[in-house]
């Protein structure tokens, strides 16, 4: 073999090697919760902070999951609070991934009119290698905060997988005193916010459905299995994908925006005026199972959100 074959014989062992500790490193790292404190808690992996449950906060009356990494340190939601660099719309109502309502009762959580109350932890947070979870317990009060008009039981579950940080959030809602009942709108449901550069507008971002449409023009109030939302960094596919349960009440429509923000609506889509609504029973919860991966590839690789959903949901569901 001559010297020029031997040399790129080598480089391309190297790069192999090199691509092969990645992968080793990235399912070796561990999850770690810090002590919950200031109202947050933060999620580790390895020194790599890659979540914070945002429990208690002046500016924002309701829980959020905000500034959210990959395990390899790539950015996914936009900083919170955002910074100068940022986008500066929805400054506190988009906080990384939420899961909220604009109408319980007449009382408006999602554009934060209402507050809910950290009640506790439930199960405290814990960790095993590369697995973590915790479970929370929060009061949604009315607009005054002077009566609690349901209780949430949420859990939290994190995995560490070789594309990336999976969460898993199961979500319930009891009624307190008498029926809830839901005004049906756009903002209702899980919604996650991109960081500046992966948006459609402006950025690298590219917003997909499980019918194969692509951003907002044409995805917009569609029904879907899954929505990714993503865009190239340096040779590198970075994004998020939401995926609802099958097991939820309905298959979920899509609220989205190509300024960077989605949202998976599990109520139906509210087609005409009077105001429609969806009332649940005095004891009739709802619940909801979204799972959403936030992930970093090779933009080589061919990342596909379909097989991603069947994995999950077909051990998961």
């Amino acid at each position: 073999m001559n010297h020029v074959g031997a040399t790129l014989r080598s480089s391309f062992i190297a790069v192999l090697l090199c691509a092969w500790l990645a992968s080793a490193s990235a399912q070796e790292v561990d999850l770690r919760f810090d002590a919950p404190r200031d109202g947050q808690l933060v999620l580790y992996a390895g020194e790599q902070p890659v979540a914070t449950y945002l429990y208690r906060h002046p500016e924002m009356p309701r829980p959020a999951l905000v500034n959210v990494f990959t395990p390899s340190g790539q950015r996914i939601t936009r900083e919170f609070p955002p910074t100068a660099e940022d986008d500066q719309d929805h400054a506190w109502i988009h906080a990384g991934l939420w899961l909220s309502f604009g109408d319980v009762n007449g009382h408006d959580y999602w554009r934060l009119q209402a507050p809910v109350r950290h009640k506790g932890f439930s199960d405290a947070p814990q960790s095993n290698n590369a697995r973590a979870f915790f479970t929370v317990d929060n009061d949604w009060l009315d607009s005054n905060s002077q009566h609690v008009i349901a209780r949430e039981h949420s859990r939290y579950q994190f995995v560490i997988r070789p594309d990336g940080l999976l969460v898993n959030v199961q979500f319930e809602l009891r009624p307190v005193d008498g029926a809830l009942t839901f005004g049906l709108q756009e903002e209702m449901g899980l919604g996650v916010r991109m960081q500046s550069g992966l948006r459609v507008a402006g950025g690298s971002g590219t917003i997909t459905n499980s019918e194969g449409r692509t951003n907002e023009h044409d995805v917009w109030g569609k029904s879907t299995d899954w929505l990714d939302y993503s865009g190239e960094v340096n040779n590198r596919r970075l994004g998020a994908l939401v995926m609802p349960s099958p097991n939820n009440p309905r298959r979920c429509w899509a609220h989205c925006r190509d300024y960077g923000v989605m949202v998976l609506n599990p109520f139906l889509r509210a087609m005409s005026e009077p105001k429609q609504t969806v009332a649940l029973g005095p004891n009739e919860p709802l619940r909801l199972h979204y799972q959403v991966l936030y992930y970093d590839v090779s933009s080589a690789d061919r990342f596909d959100p379909s097989r991603v959903y069947r994995d999950v949901w077909g051990a998961n569901k």
